[in-house]
């Protein structure tokens, strides 16, 4: 890969786009008491 002068400045480079998918669980312990031994 060939970098040319002044082709890594942010001015000259494609828009950058970052996706993220924040994660968290739709049930907690507490609602499955008899289930889900806490201990």
């Amino acid at each position: 890969m060939n970098f040319l002068d002044g082709s890594l400045y942010p001015e000259n480079q494609q828009p950058l786009i970052i996706t993220a998918a924040p994660y968290a669980p739709s049930w907690v312990p507490s609602d499955f008491p008899e289930d889900i031994p806490v201990t």
